[in-house]
């Protein structure tokens, strides 16, 4: 079996063995840490820069319900579970991307 531990500087994930002695890696614990406000704010600009570029296809003439879920998909993200250390980026409408 596994057991997830947490680096406590980055909030990395890693996956060590049941058996493992975890006392030979100090720089890890059982619980993510507190997410420090500099990746918080870096994730909601990344998220604030994807939603300023699909701003074009949000015209009245533009706009489709596919687009509509995914604007409303990247207001959402900071509300995920795991945000800002895991989380999922909406997936892009093809029509965004062949347009």
């Amino acid at each position: 079996m596994t057991k997830d531990w947490y680096n406590k500087e980055t909030g990395d994930k890693a996956i060590f063995e049941d058996s493992e002695d975890m006392s030979k890696w100090s720089d890890f614990q059982e619980t993510r840490p507190p997410s420090p406000p500099f990746l918080v704010a870096d994730q909601r600009a990344v998220r604030d820069k994807i939603l300023a570029d699909s701003d074009a296809w949000a015209t009245a003439d533009r706009i489709t319900d596919e687009i509509k879920v995914y604007r409303q998909a990247l207001r959402d993200v900071p509300a995920q579970d795991g945000f800002p250390w895991d989380h999922n980026w909406p997936t892009v409408p093809s029509v965004m991307t062949n347009g």
